[in-house]
């Protein structure tokens, strides 16, 4: 179906006047409404053993892949092993945002953030855990959908 609004089209036109749709067309610059449906469900689920967590132990969840936007909704972190402060952040562009602190949480207690995350290509979500033991057991679980973009 034609895109009734083409002043964002950069394109040759049908050598045939009446026709109004772009042949050779490419996009100014993607924009929300360039937004396609929903692709998949996103899960990730990061696990690390034996890990040093007594000062600063740092884990990162996967890259988002060019040609796609993820909508992260739920996270959820624990360390299996000892009580610990957790933090969550995101990666975005060359900085990373601080989503939530968790200060002093007990073992197999997950500690979770319930919101709306919008990474984009190259972007990532990245785990902090601190003040815990010298070989603990820490998890991540991710949760959410990716959405495809042109």
């Amino acid at each position: 179906m034609p895109e009734n609004d083409q002043t964002r089209w950069i394109g040759i036109r049908p050598v045939n006047p009446s026709e109004d749709i772009p042949t050779t067309t490419r996009k100014l610059a993607p924009a929300i409404a360039d937004l396609q449906a929903i692709k998949a469900a996103y899960r990730e689920k990061v696990f690390e053993n034996n890990k040093d967590c007594s000062v600063d132990f740092t884990v990162s969840a996967g890259s988002v892949p060019g040609g796609e936007i993820w909508i992260v909704n739920h996270i959820a972190i624990r360390n299996n092993t000892s009580i610990c402060d957790m933090q969550i952040s995101a990666r975005q562009a060359a900085n990373y945002y601080e989503i939530v602190r968790f200060y002093s949480v007990e073992p197999t207690i997950f500690m979770s953030w319930c919101g709306q995350l919008i990474l984009e290509a190259g972007e990532r979500v990245r785990f902090n855990f601190y003040l815990g033991g010298v070989t603990d057991n820490i998890q991540a679980r991710l949760r959410g959908y990716k959405i495809g973009v042109y």
